[in-house]
Parts: structure tokens; C-alpha cells; sequence
């Protein structure tokens, strides 16, 4: 006898994003992507409510346009609607978003940590992100009763967890050890985006190929930070003030060392190692950067390196992101992706969209399995990372070991 099981209602919040639309495509186009619509009546709301309204690339009921003000506001359209799963790719209390799924037995997906409440202006900054990241931690976390609660499931926070992990594994392979006698000194979330479009920005225009807001959040903290013994640190200077150079992929890239949630996680998980977060932008966002040194982040003009805002036949370029390794007694390791936007154009989005949403279908494949708050190292890492590659392709791997110890602080070449 076999039983038919109705597809369960999952609203997805933010859905003409760049994640949002990336996801929406991966679900119309890919096979696990196909696999997930198949069990899903889905339902999408957004803020943007701006004419026209585009059309969705799968069946889905379209919601009016609407800001969630508060944790009550997103109970009541859960409620009223019959949701049974949440993915959020916008900007919301991230826990008081997972206490609303709860409260009415929903399951929740985030594609990053907010720490802010809903009517806080702005993107949650550097200090307020890495601090608030700590009520993540498994002894502080909210206890939830009711529905799965996955945090953070993008490309990092998220695939990096799975990167890691599986790196260990990796690493003592070649290293002919144990994961457990590696001797890590430091865990470098390493990335370089080199996108840039046929028509160029402005002089005075930051263009990103994600939420411009968000980027200039971190980058113009008045503090790097990175975790070094469990503990947030600083490094006494602006983001922007210095670079870090650091291994991607089979080079070395000098990138800032941004805030950002899952350190704090990772730091507290590995307490011996230095943990920080290492990104090369585009070329021609940093040369706007250093023209206007003084601008704060809400006088920026910006532009949005996404398609349809620019059509994905006029961008070019790749964005590098993965984990690197490092050991006082082997070497180095590192396990990530290159992205090129020949496979971005496939589902209508850039490069470092399609990694975040590849992240996002990975960790819906898993949600429900682990009951309350959780975050991506707490699950299986293994499907995880398969379920990433599924859409990636095959995470490459450079091993160097020889490879001295270098740590963060001899790692800076300016400022």
C-alpha cells in the first residue's frame, strides 16, 4: 500500500533577491532543485512591492508585498497562509524568526545570522553581528520546542562548515595522521571575486555582486575582527586599512579581514586555532574605496552586480571561495570552488549568488532532521557538501606541505 503525502506549504521570504532569485531558478532548472518543488507548494512574499512584479521561473503562489515588522508579523502571515517551512533570504531577528516558526510549528532556513531586531535600521554591523553570533552557541542558544531551525545554511556561513569538516579528513590523508594530530594553528575562510561587467560603474559607485548594503556594513566596520583562543578579537585597524595575504585555490590572494557570524561559531569549536575571513573584492570596487577613504556606508551609491539588474550576458569573471587549512607540522590545505559565470548564466544569476543557493538547497534537503536551533557543522556535512557539489561541481582541493606557519598577524602586507 503506498500514501500519498500533500506537498507542504514553504514560503519563501526575499524571493527577488539575488539569493532569492538564484534559489527560485536552481528549483525550476536543477534536479535537487526539482526534487524540493516537487514536495513544496510554494508560497513567495517580498517587501519590493515595485511594478512590474516579475514572474516566478516554477508554480508559486505569489504574496502580496509586505514588511515584516516583528516576529508577530511573521506568526500572523504563517498562520493565515498554512505554512509549514520558512526560508528566509532577507534581513530579520534571525531568532526571533526561528521563535515564530516554532511557535506555530513551522520548520526556518536562514541564509545568514541577523542578530537585530526586525525594526533596527540597517544591516546588523560588525561588533553586533560577531557578538550577537554568540547566542548561536550550543550552551546559549534558545531552547525551541517546536519545528527545525537551520541557521546560516548560504555559501559562509554554511558550505565553509561543510569545507572544513570535510578538509580535516582530507588533510590527515595526505598528511598520513589522524584529524586529531593535525596541529592546526589557523582556519582562513579565504575568497576572491574578480566579476566585473562590460559597462563599467561610475567612479564613485560601489558595484558588488551581492547585497551592496550588507557589503559595506562589514567592510567600513571601524574594527577588523577576526576569533583567535574562542575569543573576538581586533585587529586594530579598519577592514579596509590593511590586506591579509592568504592562499585561494592555487594562488595567493590580499584581501580584508571582514567580520563575519560563522567565525564565532568555528572559533568556538576549534578554540586553538586563529579563525578570520579573508575576501578579495572586485578590482573596481576597492579602487572606489580607496578614491573616497572617508565615505561611510549609507553615502555610498551602489550597483548590484546581479542579473536582471545587469544582464548576466555582460558580466564576466569568478568568484573562489573555500577554507584553508593550516598546520605548524604539515603544511597548508585547501577545499573550495570556483565559480565562473558560464555556469552562473545557466540559472539567470552571478556567480557568487549560485554558490550562496547551492548552500540553500543543501541545507533544505536536510531540514527537519535535527530538531531546534542548529547550524550547518551540526548536520550531516557530508550530503551537504555532495548536495553543494551537485551544483558546483567537484570542490577542488591544493595541498602545500611545505607550507611554513605563518600566522595572521605576519600575514599583512599593507597598512
Amino acid at each position: 500500500m503506498t500514501y500519498e503525502t500533500s506537498p507542504r506549504r514553504t514560503l519563501l521570504i526575499g524571493w527577488r533577491g539575488g539569493v532569492g532569485t538564484a534559489t527560485l531558478n536552481l528549483l525550476a532548472e536543477h534536479p535537487l532543485g526539482r526534487r524540493l518543488a516537487g514536495d513544496s507548494h510554494i508560497l513567495l512574499l517580498d517587501a519590493d512591492d515595485a511594478e512590474p512584479v516579475p514572474a516566478a521561473p516554477l508554480p508559486a503562489e505569489i504574496l502580496p508585498a509586505e514588511t515584516l515588522l516583528g516576529r508577530e508579523d511573521l506568526e500572523r502571515v504563517i498562520r493565515r497562509h498554512d505554512i509549514e517551512r520558512v526560508l528566509d533570504f532577507g534581513a530579520s531577528n534571525t531568532i526571533a524568526s526561528a521563535e515564530a516558526c516554532a511557535a506555530t510549528g513551522a520548520d526556518y532556513l536562514s541564509t545568514c545570522y541577523d542578530p537585530l531586531h526586525y525594526r533596527d535600521a540597517g544591516p546588523p554591523t560588525g561588533p553586533h553581528l560577531m557578538q550577537g553570533a554568540r547566542d548561536l552557541l550550543p550552551k546559549r542558544r534558545p531552547s525551541l520546542s517546536g519545528g527545525s531551525h537551520l541557521v546560516g545554511s548560504g555559501m559562509n556561513p554554511g558550505t565553509v562548515s561543510a569545507l572544513l569538516l570535510t578538509g580535516l579528513d582530507q588533510f590527515a590523508d595526505r598528511a598520513r595522521t589522524s584529524p586529531d594530530d593535525l596541529d592546526l594553528y589557523a582556519i582562513f575562510i579565504t575568497e576572491i571575486d574578480t566579476t566585473a561587467s562590460d559597462d563599467p560603474p561610475a567612479d564613485d559607485v560601489f558595484a558588488i555582486t551581492w547585497s551592496p548594503q550588507h557589503c559595506l556594513s562589514e567592510i567600513l566596520e571601524p574594527e577588523a575582527l577576526y576569533v583567535s583562543r574562542g575569543d573576538i578579537t581586533p585587529l586594530g585597524h579598519r577592514p579596509t586599512a590593511a590586506h591579509y595575504r592568504v592562499r585561494c585555490g592555487d594562488e595567493a590572494i590580499e584581501g580584508f579581514a571582514v567580520p563575519h557570524e560563522e567565525l564565532v561559531w568555528l572559533g568556538h569549536r576549534f578554540p586553538s586555532c586563529e579563525v578570520a575571513y579573508l575576501y578579495q573584492i572586485p578590482r573596481a570596487a576597492e579602487a572606489a574605496l580607496g578614491r573616497y577613504p572617508d565615505r561611510d556606508a549609507e553615502s555610498w551609491k551602489t550597483r548590484r552586480l546581479i542579473p536582471p539588474s545587469v544582464p548576466a550576458d555582460e558580466l564576466a569573471g569568478i568568484d573562489r571561495v573555500g577554507v584553508l587549512l593550516c598546520s605548524r607540522r604539515h603544511g597548508e590545505l585547501w577545499l573550495g570552488f570556483e565559480t565562473d559565470m558560464q555556469q552562473a548564466r545557466r540559472f539567470g544569476t552571478n556567480a557568487t549568488e549560485l554558490q550562496v543557493a547551492s548552500g540553500v538547497l543543501a541545507g533544505w534537503a536536510q531540514l527537519g532532521a535535527r530538531a531546534g536551533i542548529h547550524v550547518v557543522e551540526e548536520i550531516d556535512y557530508r550530503r551537504f557538501l555532495r548536495d553543494v557539489e551537485s551544483v558546483l561541481g567537484r570542490a577542488a582541493t591544493v595541498y602545500d606541505p611545505d607550507a611554513p606557519p605563518v600566522p595572521l598577524s605576519r600575514r599583512r602586507v599593507t597598512g
